[in-house]
This record gives C-alpha cells, sequence and structure tokens, in this order.
C-alpha cells in the first residue's frame, strides 16, 4: 500500500499544483491512501460543484476514481482536509475531532482497512457463436409478422419484434458464466467514460481559448459527467 501526505499551499503556483497532482495520478495506480491540506474550500463534496479555480482537483479524482471520505468541515465551514483512497471500504468510522493545540485546523480519525476483500462476480454473456440457428431460423418462419405488427406504430411494431427476439435468444442461445474478480469501479460504464472525457477535452479547450462560450459548455459537460456518475453508482 502507498500512503501519500500532500500540502496545496495557497500560494502555490501552476507547475508545483500540476506536479503534485501527476504524483497523485500515478499513486492512483496501485493500492493507495492520500491525505492531507488541499485548500479547496469551494467543492461542495456533496455534489462536487465548485469554483474554477477547484475544479482541476475534482476532474483529478473522478479521472482517478478515487474516494473523498471527509464530508464535515475541518477548518471554519470548510473542507480543506481530505482523505482520498483508490477503494471505498478501505475506511471506516472516520471522525472530526477537535483541533491541534495551537492550530485551526481539525484532527482526522479513522480506521485504515489494509486488506480489502475483492469479491468474484458471476457474469452470464450469451454464446452466440453457439446458438441454434436452425431453430431459430424455424421458429421466426411460423411467426405471423402481419398479425403481429398489425395496427401498430413503429415503436409498438419495435416492443413487438423486441419481445419476439428476446424470446429467441432464451431458447436457443446458451449463457456462459464466467467468473470474474471485481473491479475496483464496478459502476464505472461507457457512459461515464464517455461524459468525462467529453468534459475533459472540453477543459483542456476553454484553457487554450479562454473563451466565455467554451467555459459554459465545458460547466455544462462536467454537470453531466456527474449526473452520468451518479446514475451508474446508484
Amino acid at each position: 500500500m502507498l500512503v501519500g501526505v500532500c500540502y496545496k499551499s495557497p500560494t502555490a503556483n501552476d507547475d508545483e499544483i500540476k506536479l503534485m497532482y501527476k504524483a497523485i495520478e500515478k499513486a492512483s495506480f496501485c493500492q493507495s491512501i492520500i491525505l492531507g491540506d488541499f485548500n479547496c474550500p469551494s467543492i461542495d463534496w456533496s455534489t462536487l460543484h465548485c469554483d474554477s479555480s477547484d475544479q482541476p482537483l475534482v476532474d483529478l479524482i473522478q479521472n482517478c476514481f478515487l474516494h473523498q471520505h471527509v464530508d464535515k468541515p475541518t477548518r471554519g465551514r470548510n473542507i480543506l482536509d481530505l482523505v482520498l483512497t483508490t477503494e471505498p471500504a478501505m475506511i471506516e468510522d472516520l471522525q472530526i475531532l477537535e483541533p491541534l493545540s495551537t492550530r485551526d485546523h481539525c484532527k482526522i480519525m479513522f480506521n485504515l482497512i489494509v486488506e480489502t476483500e475483492i469479491s468474484e462476480q458471476k457474469i452470464n454473456t450469451w454464446m452466440y457463436k453457439k446458438a441454434d440457428y436452425d431453430e431459430i431460423n424455424q421458429f421466426l418462419a411460423v411467426v405471423d409478422w402481419d398479425k403481429l405488427f398489425k395496427d401498430k406504430n413503429a415503436n409498438e411494431k419495435w416492443m413487438e419484434l423486441k419481445m419476439v427476439l428476446q424470446n429467441v435468444i432464451e431458447k436457443y442461445v446458451p449463457k456462459s458464466g464466467n467468473k470474474c474478480k471485481q473491479k475496483k469501479c464496478p459502476w464505472v460504464n461507457y457512459k461515464v467514460k464517455k461524459a468525462i472525457k467529453s468534459r475533459n477535452r472540453m477543459w483542456k479547450k476553454y484553457s487554450f481559448t479562454k473563451d466565455n462560450g467554451d467555459y459554459l459548455k465545458y460547466v455544462w459537460m462536467k454537470n453531466d459527467a456527474v449526473q452520468e456518475i451518479r446514475r451508474a453508482k446508484n
């Protein structure tokens, strides 16, 4: 396990911040816990909305599929001190305690789970190469398509066709039950990846053009990515 401690000074320049974020990105490829004072007060961790100055950290966490565990203020009304992990089950019983004697940042106490269980999932896939196509052809040949589609609109016809094809697949296409280890973020699907890539491309474009229209497009794509991630997790 890799343990990293970070501090982003309010006066840090862009090059320093990029180097720190690059190190975090590299650390995300193995089991890691990264904690420290990131000084990003504008981030609402329940919605991931924030000012443009703190957006790179939100993008980094989403791109690396990290989990941020602190949900209560650690200095005044702000969540400045973060605990990031590569696996959600690595942190348990996180508490925000009183500040250190001469400091204004609260202490964070938690249990670190060094070994997390990797469960196996049975994934059923259709084995179309082993389907009984002779039986499928005979089945479809006796379907009265005219009667099935009579007096129906295009959407209703599609639903009827879909039901027939699903019935054929269930009857004549075998399944394979392959076991695989559960991946780090099982909710990451095609739509999530596409939304994140689109958001990142627009951010790069805005960073180059500094055009207000490009920034508005980026905000729209950022919100779309957040919504896709929420839908996938639920």
